[in-house]
């Protein structure tokens, strides 16, 4: 006689997907708020300055919707009295020296790093 039998164990997948359904929690969420201020402060060694004006005017933003379980980090310049931010990026392609967002495009693994912990479990 020939036989096979598989078993699967299951305990624990359902709190698993709850904990994902769930959306991260404040650990995480603190996680991705320090991932972001961390880049924004990297911006903010390389942002040329000429007056200090444009680099007065760099915000890191973030937010949460618990209903859509969406997160959102932005590093913003310009505004008011600086209208000039985008034209200093757009100069940025053809002089780095001017490419204040440059960390936040060459280094994106803090924020990747955070979700991957969050995704894996790790606490």
């Amino acid at each position: 006689m020939s036989s096979i039998r598989i078993e699967i164990n299951d305990n624990g997948v359902d709190r698993e997907l709850i904990r994902l359904a769930d959306g991260p929690d404040q650990k995480d969420l603190l996680r991705l708020e320090s991932a972001n201020a961390e880049t924004f402060h990297e911006t903010q060694t390389v942002v040329h300055r000429v007056t200090g004006r444009l680099a007065a005017t760099g915000r890191p933003h973030t937010a949460y919707r618990r209903t859509t379980k969406e997160w959102i980090g932005e590093i913003r310049y310009g505004g008011g009295v600086v209208d000039y931010a985008e034209y200093e990026y757009d100069l940025g392609r053809q002089h780095p020296v001017h490419d204040f967002l440059r960390p936040a495009k060459e280094n994106p693994y803090r924020v990747t790093e955070a979700i991957e912990e969050f995704l894996d479990g790790r606490r």
